[in-house]
Order: C-alpha cells, then structure tokens, then sequence
C-alpha cells in the first residue's frame, strides 16, 4: 500500500482461540460452515485494526463528509446505550460475509467493526465473526489502544 502525506496504521493479528468461539470460518462444498483451524488446531481469530485521517478513501474509494469510513458492505448495529472510547462516540457495524461489488476490499468481510474519533484520527477495530464476544473484544481492544503521534523532523 502506498500512503502520501498522511499517516495510516493497519494491523492484523490470528491468534488461537479457546472452543466455541466464534471466530474465523469457511463454508464447505456442501453448505457447512466449519472452523477455520489456528496452526496449533484449535479454532482460529482474526482482527484488524486501522487509524487515519482519511480512511473513508481508502476502504470506499470515495470521500465526502457524510460518507462513513467502511466498506458499503458493512451496515450499522443498533445498540442500547452509546459506546464511548475515550470519551467519543463510537458506532458499531456488522460487515457481510461477502463484498457487494467490484473494486471493494475484502478486509473486512464478516467482521464485526467499531469505529471512533480519536483527535482527528478515525480508528476502527474488528474481529472476524458475528458474536456479542467479538463485540465485547472490539470495545476493549479499543479502550486498551493509545494513539501516539510519530516525532517530528
């Protein structure tokens, strides 16, 4: 990926998760949806996290000031109380297990997402998988996560 001018931090992590997670999968031939093995054998999770001054460009390729920073295959969760992290506001989405058109990347596909501000930076963090765990995980990963500026010069 090429980044020009502004700064943009993506991560992704598997890691092995304990039995009845629900986590990464994949559909068999004939219609299963089975465990995606770690490399111990165990089931497997996913997670990504970005931040960015633009990340609405990047994952729709388009820009505009009511244009959320995820892919169009991601919709909106509906939550009882606000999510905060670090004082923000923070909305919850659900990403499809597919992209809804060309040109989309596929990051996300099947994610649970959540995305804040956080001084001008917008941070997203998802795991793989629709659960209320994966959820309860993208919350704390983001209370837990500090932005730090690089140094200047």
């Amino acid at each position: 990926m090429q980044v020009t001018g502004d700064i943009f931090l993506l991560s992704q992590s598997n890691f092995q998760v304990p039995a009845g997670y629900v986590g990464v999968t994949f559909q068999q031939y004939n219609g299963t949806v089975v465990p995606e093995p770690s490399v111990n054998g165990g089931p497997l999770g996913h997670f990504v996290f970005m931040a960015g001054p633009d990340l609405g460009g990047y994952l729709r390729h388009e820009t505009g000031k009511h244009v959320p920073p995820v892919p169009r295959y991601c919709t909106p969760m509906k939550v009882a109380t606000t999510i905060r992290v670090h004082g923000s506001a923070a909305t919850l989405y659900q990403c499809s297990d597919s992209s809804r058109g060309p040109g989309e990347i596929e990051l996300l596909t099947g994610h649970d997402l959540l995305v804040w501000n956080d001084a001008g930076i917008t941070s997203e963090v998802s795991f793989h998988g629709h659960s209320q765990v994966n959820v309860d995980l993208d919350i704390a990963e983001a209370d837990a996560t500090i932005l730090v500026a690089p140094p200047k010069g």
